[in-house]
């Protein structure tokens, strides 16, 4: 297993803080050039702050962001970051042909609204379902829309 993590994971971006009731987006763009993700493989994302819960998201690629055939399942990862939490609202999209074709895709149901609000930092992450390959000149991204609670 091999864990990735963007510059937003890795903490060389800072996480957005919480302030009153306001929205807040936390964009991240993941080129896909060098990555090749096996089914045993996490990619870290970013980190969701404390008292931070996620309202929406947006995900968006290029066609073919991995290859053809890669799949994914999103959402909260464990602890020790070997895969997707199994909380009940943690999964948030599973097996996930979207990278194959590209465009946007939007939050389809209210499990990030029902994780609700962590003391400390989660960790939101990608874990293939179905390998995928790099592609050159591809970009895979994920905008979480955050409020404080």
């Amino acid at each position: 297993m091999a864990l990735f993590k963007t510059s937003n994971a890795a903490g060389y971006i800072s996480a957005p803080a919480p302030s009153d009731q306001s929205v807040i987006a936390l964009r991240v763009e993941i080129a896909s050039a060098g990555i090749n993700l096996t089914t045993s493989d996490v990619l870290q994302i970013c980190q969701v702050p404390p008292n931070m819960q996620v309202i929406d998201f947006v995900l968006d690629a290029d066609s073919a962001a991995f290859g053809s055939a890669f799949t994914f399942n999103l959402g909260i990862l464990k602890p020790d970051n070997t895969g997707i939490s199994s909380g009940t609202n943690d999964t948030w999209v599973s097996a996930s042909t979207f990278a194959q074709t590209g465009g946007i895709s939007r939050m389809a149901d209210a499990k990030p609204l029902r994780s609700g609000a962590s003391t400390s930092n989660r960790s939101v992450g990608l874990v293939p379902t179905a390998a995928g390959a790099s592609v050159a000149g591809k970009v895979f991204g994920l905008t979480l829309y955050l409020r404080a609670v």
